[in-house]
C-alpha cells in the first residue's frame, strides 16, 4: 500500500496530497510550499490588476527578440520533424504531416519514449502504465495508472465534486440532496439506474443550464436522441398513441 504524502498550503492553510502541489527543484520535498489552487488564483489576480503593464512587456520582448523567438520555433518543429521521419520514413512521413499535422506529436513521442517516473510512488513504469493528458509536455499523466486509481478511490466524492462544478455549476451535496427528493430513481420512469457502477445521470437544459432533475442512462439517452425538446417527445407520444388506438379499433 502506497502511502499518501500531506502537505499543508502556506496559503490557505489546508492539508492536501504532494500532487495538488507544483514542483518546485531547490525545495527540499520537491513541492512548493502554496498549492496549485492558490497559486493559480494569485497568478491570476495579478495579472488582472496589471494586464495591460504586462502585455505592454510581452509585446516589447516579442519585438526585440523576434529573431530568437522564431529561431527556437524552427528548431522545435524540425526536431518534430524528424520524429515524424523515423516513424514513418521520409517519403511517408511528408504524407502524414499534411494529413494530420503536427497536432498528434506528443503521441508519436510517447512511441518513442519508452519509461517513465511515476511522480507518485517514484517508479520507472513503460508509458503504457500511464494516462494520456493533453495538457502535459510528453502528453502523459504525471502519475501511473495504478496510483491514479488510488487517488479516484481515496478522494472519489472530491473528484465527483469537481466534475459536478465544472459541468453543471451544482456541488456534490446538492446532487445528493436532488437525489433523495427523486428516492434514488429515474425522474421519468422511476426506475433506479440499471446499469451497474453508474449513477443517475445530472440533466439539464441546453439552453439555459437549468438542472431539470435525474436521470437513467436509457431515459437520459432516449430525450437527447430525439433532441431534448418537447416537441420531439410529445410526437413520439402521438406516435405511439396512434398505434395503440389503432389495434383497440381493429380488434373492436
Amino acid at each position: 500500500m502506497i502511502e499518501t504524502i500531506i502537505k499543508t498550503c502556506s496559503t490557505c492553510k489546508n492539508e492536501k496530497p504532494l500532487e495538488e502541489y507544483a514542483r518546485h527543484k531547490v525545495a527540499k520535498d520537491g513541492r512548493q510550499n502554496e498549492c496549485k489552487q492558490c497559486s493559480n488564483a494569485r497568478h491570476r489576480a495579478s495579472y488582472a490588476a496589471n494586464r495591460e503593464v504586462v502585455n505592454q512587456k510581452h509585446a516589447i520582448y516579442r519585438k526585440e527578440n523576434q529573431g530568437r523567438i522564431n529561431k527556437n520555433a524552427r528548431g522545435k518543429y524540425q526536431e518534430r520533424a524528424q520524429i515524424f521521419d523515423r516513424l514513418y520514413g521520409k517519403k511517408l512521413a511528408e504524407q502524414k504531416k499534411q494529413t494530420m499535422g503536427i497536432k498528434l506529436v506528443k503521441r508519436l513521442e510517447n512511441a518513442i519514449q519508452v519509461n517513465k517516473i511515476c511522480a507518485k510512488c517514484g517508479f520507472t513504469k513503460p508509458v503504457s502504465q500511464f494516462y494520456g493528458h493533453v495538457g502535459s509536455k510528453d502528453g502523459l499523466r504525471a502519475r501511473c495508472k495504478a496510483c491514479d486509481r488510488q487517488f479516484a478511490i481515496k478522494y472519489k466524492d472530491r473528484v465527483r465534486d469537481r466534475e459536478l462544478k465544472r459541468n453543471y455549476g451544482i456541488t456534490l451535496d446538492d446532487y445528493r440532496a436532488i437525489f433523495n427528493s427523486q428516492k434514488g430513481v429515474c425522474a421519468i420512469c422511476q426506475n433506479p439506474e440499471s446499469i451497474a457502477g453508474r449513477t443517475l445521470a445530472v440533466d439539464h437544459d441546453h439552453k439555459t443550464d437549468e438542472i431539470r432533475g435525474l436521470l437513467c442512462s436509457k431515459c437520459n439517452s432516449a430525450i437527447g436522441i430525439l433532441g431534448d425538446t418537447s416537441e420531439s417527445l410529445y410526437k413520439a407520444y402521438l406516435y405511439l398513441t396512434r398505434k395503440q388506438t389503432n389495434k383497440e379499433e381493429a380488434a373492436g
